[in-house]
């Protein structure tokens, strides 16, 4: 395997305030440290806190956005399943993309995808900014993002612990010491005891 050190980079990843730098080398070059990291269109924070990814991805999907509002227009007078099948097919799957992580992400950071989805849900309806968001999404037939989000995060969750490894058969939720941030599997076990 051939590595591209020009696309490597090494990041480290902690919720202290020293930020831990190695200095890494391959056959002797360096590899560059960084604080953020895309990997598959994921972008990785050393906080884990997942802003900057839902920063960019909410930048991919308002560009996305303007095949709704061209569809929408009055040159072409889609019909309004035509342009929920739009949404659902090239913008719902760019927003929930790797969401299972995110959903350790504050509510603050979440809310841009809300706004984004009740943008694209305003554009399918061909309705003004009061219409309220829940009729608009019963008449769509689609979900609220945060339920889509922990859906899809509870699954994942139901899948590790079906995985025949001896670590997660044998996996006990434990009281965590940090006090910043859940993970995973803390969010997801937390969300299976509320439903």
């Amino acid at each position: 395997m051939t590595v591209n050190l020009e696309k490597s980079a090494s990041q480290s990843f902690s919720l202290t305030h020293e930020t831990f730098r190695p200095e890494l080398q391959y056959q002797n070059t360096s590899i560059a440290n960084t604080d953020s990291f895309t990997y598959l269109g994921v972008t990785f924070h050393n906080k884990l806190n997942w802003r900057l990814h839902v920063e960019r991805l909410s930048e991919r999907v308002t560009n996305k956005l303007s095949i709704l509002k061209c569809l929408a227009g009055s040159k072409w007078e889609c019909a309004r399943s035509t342009i929920n099948t739009t949404f659902n097919t090239f913008i719902l799957p760019l927003m929930t993309y790797c969401c299972e992580a995110t959903i350790t992400t504050p509510q603050l950071v979440i809310n841009k995808l809300e706004v984004l989805q009740n943008q694209a849900l305003r554009l399918i309806m061909g309705e003004v900014k009061f219409t309220p968001i829940d009729a608009m999404l019963l008449l769509t037939g689609n979900k609220p993002f945060q339920d889509i989000m922990k859906e899809k995060a509870l699954i994942l969750y139901e899948k590790l612990l079906r995985i025949e490894d001896p670590y997660w058969r044998g996996y006990i939720i434990k009281p965590r010491q940090l006090k910043t941030q859940n993970g995973l599997i803390q969010k997801s076990w937390t969300l299976g005891k509320i439903l």
